[in-house]
């Protein structure tokens, strides 16, 4: 079974096969790829993290666009990392830390000696803010 090296997967129970979802296993025929995009409809996430930076989703035409315009039309002004629903902004970066453990548990980057092991070490992350720092919604 293929092992990732991240100094923490060890204390991560649910990668193993009980009660867990046993990754490990399914890791020997798949670890995901960057066409996966996981959405974290959560706290929103902290995407300067070093397990999560990489991961991060970009809206590229957003990214590449004109600042102030609604470059992919989706009715939402400048989302390059997506959405924050909770202060109606572009910035869905998490104030709570629960949106980043769950980023982490999805999709953390892998097998690169730091940090955790996410369960999808090839998927993006498309933070998705709301739920305000008391975890309380909209």
């Amino acid at each position: 079974m293929l092992e990732p090296d991240d100094h923490l997967a060890g204390d991560q129970w649910h990668l193993d096969p009980f009660p867990g979802v046993n990754a490990e296993a399914a890791w020997d025929s798949t670890t995901g790829d960057t066409l996966q995009i996981i959405g974290i409809i959560d706290t929103g996430v902290d995407w300067d993290h070093p397990d999560l930076a990489e991961k991060i989703w970009l809206n590229y035409p957003e990214y590449n666009g004109v600042a102030g315009v609604d470059d992919d039309g989706n009715g939402f002004v400048d989302d390059i990392r997506e959405w924050d629903w909770i202060n109606e902004d572009n910035d869905p970066n998490d104030d709570n830390c629960h949106g980043t453990h769950v980023a982490g548990i999805a999709a953390a980057e892998s097998n690169n000696g730091i940090g955790v092991a996410g369960i999808s070490w090839g998927a993006k992350i498309m933070p998705l803010k709301v739920l305000q720092s008391t975890a309380m919604g909209r």
